[in-house]
Parts: C-alpha cells; sequence; structure tokens
C-alpha cells in the first residue's frame, strides 16, 4: 500500500507542477526560547485551536513556546524518543482527531513511501477544517539536508509536497 502512494494521483501531480508552483513565503528560523518567525507563523494557524497534537514532539520545546505564547488548548504530544514523556509513542495509538496538527522536521526521518504514509495518517487524525503544519528541511540549501543529519533518509522539496497535497484536494 505505502508504494501505491508514491504514484497516488501522479498524473494530476504533473499537471499542477507544469501549471507553475505557487509563490511561497519565506520565514527565518532561529534558536530561541521566544517563538521565532516561522514558529510565530505555525503558532497564528494553531492559536485558537482547541486540540492540537505535536508528531515528533521531541525535547518538548515547541509546546513550551506555544504555551508561553497563550496556547491554552489540549496539546499532545507524539514521539518515538524515551528521553521525554510523551502522550504517545506511535500514530496508531491515537484514536480520536485533532484540531491542528504540527509534524515539524520528522517526514526526512522516513523513505518516500513511508513519509507519504505519514502524512496520510495524520490527514486522517485531523479534524474537519483542521490544520496541517509539516515542515521539512529545504533540499534547494546549499548544505544538503541529507549530509546534516545521519537520521535524514530523504528530501521532500517544496514543490512537489505542495502538488502532492493539492492533488488529494483536501
Amino acid at each position: 500500500m505505502q508504494d501505491n502512494l508514491v504514484y497516488l494521483n501522479y498524473w494530476k501531480i504533473k499537471e499542477l507542477l507544469k501549471s507553475g508552483n505557487p509563490t511561497f513565503p519565506l520565514h527565518r528560523w532561529w534558536v530561541s526560547s521566544e517563538l521565532c518567525e516561522v514558529e510565530q507563523v505555525f503558532f497564528n494557524q494553531v492559536k485558537n485551536r482547541d486540540t492540537l497534537l505535536d508528531v515528533g514532539a521531541g525535547d518538548l520545546s515547541i509546546m513550551q513556546k506555544f504555551q508561553k505564547a497563550g496556547y491554552s488548548g489540549q496539546y499532545h504530544t507524539q514521539d518515538i524518543g524515551k528521553e521525554f514523556q510523551y502522550n504517545y509513542t506511535n500514530l496508531d495509538q491515537i484514536n480520536h482527531q485533532y484540531a491542528a496538527i504540527l509534524c515539524l522536521d520528522v517526514i526526512e526521518h522516513s523513505q518516500l513511501p513511508e513519509g507519504l504514509a505519514m502524512i496520510h495518517k495524520l490527514i486522517n487524525l485531523l479534524a474537519p477544517d483542521g490544520v496541517l503544519i509539516i515542515q521539512t528541511p529545504n533540499r534547494r540549501c546549499v548544505r544538503s539536508p541529507l549530509i546534516s543529519d545521519m537520521t535524514h533518509l530523504h528530501c521532500y522539496n517544496l514543490p512537489d509536497l505542495w502538488a502532492y497535497l493539492t492533488s488529494m484536494d483536501l
């Protein structure tokens, strides 16, 4: 099933890409105890949502920043790591939908079929009119994301990821 997802809506994706890419805004990211520019964009999209799932919650820093910035909804975390305490260690454990889902710097740790399968799982966990935020390293960066972290397995370029999601008519 996962390999089939790679070619889901293949020709629709090709048509979308042929018609030109939308203009994507450029936002900066930096390490900070406060929300950086791109994190502020994310926060603005989720701040009024009553439930939020943070997939790949890592060191819980995004949760802490969002709560410090005023997020007061139900904030759940998922991560496979063992260093911190999470609500879930596996997406299959989750049996309800969320008004917002963050998936920041996670999909690049999977090969393409598994990464796309994860995106489909996230979409299924999203409530109607929910917000899904996916962040992944920039493939067009001078320094390849594959050499900056040995656990990065696949680069998802923005136009292809946009076309893939757009082709799903969400």
